[in-house]
């Protein structure tokens, strides 16, 4: 699973500033983590500024771009609508494909799934309260690149905390940063992909093809009609 969460700044960078300025009206920076469905984070992407939309980022991932080598035959990841689909990444259905019942159906489960996301980056921000808004000056290059070390640091530490905690409650964690996810996603003012636009290729074709048999075998082995 896939998604990207921003770290928002408490100033404005004056080295490149304006780069940094979020939909959400902050300056931050943009994160892009691959977890498992047990929350565990595999795989993460740093080095972009906020401005930067979650698609283009992940467009410069080294998962995106080994994807071949990094998934196994017959494998996939899931995303949400403001990703590209692809023949192994799949996201839901948009309009007017997500209006007709049984591709509403298939975005509810996938929702549901990716609900595992969600928690994993609420986990990570509540376990480091740095993480709800860094403060952090950015003069220059250098300071830039200490603010990518402390993001490094704390993704490492979560990890290595996340295995040796396995079992405890780490629901306080949770619920701070899950509060943390809302106050973001209302200052976004609700979620984006609906609409968007997606080029016309041979490749779109067949990863919409990949995504309508994958939701027809996953109804026929549930029993759904």
């Amino acid at each position: 699973m896939i998604d990207g969460t921003l770290i928002p700044l408490y100033t404005q960078p004056s080295y490149s500033g304006e780069s940094f300025f979020d939909r959400m009206s902050n300056y931050s920076l943009n994160i892009q983590i691959v977890n498992t469905p047990d929350r565990r984070i595999i795989d993460y992407a740093l080095g972009f500024v906020g401005s930067r939309s979650d698609s283009y980022c992940w467009k410069e991932t080294h998962f995106y771009r080994e994807h071949s080598t990094l998934l196994g035959e017959g494998c996939w990841a899931w995303g949400d609508a403001g990703y590209p689909i692809q023949e192994w990444l799949v996201i839901p259905y948009q309009k007017p494909e997500k209006d007709i019942a049984e591709n509403r159906t298939f975005n509810y489960q996938l929702s549901r799934i990716r609900v595992a996301t969600e928690h994993t980056i609420g986990l990570l921000r509540g376990r480091f309260q740095s993480l709800r808004r860094l403060r952090a000056k950015i003069h220059n290059l250098l300071d830039l690149q200490f603010v990518h070390l402390w993001l490094h640091g704390c993704i490492t530490l979560h990890c290595f905390c996340f295995i040796e905690e396995h079992g405890l409650d780490n629901g306080d964690f949770l619920r701070e940063g899950l509060a943390a996810e809302e106050e973001l996603a209302i200052q976004e003012g609700g979620g984006v992909g609906d609409d968007l636009e997606e080029p016309r290729s041979i490749a779109l074709t067949r990863a919409k093809d990949f995504r309508e048999r994958l939701k027809n075998k996953l109804y026929s082995y549930y029993g759904v009609d």
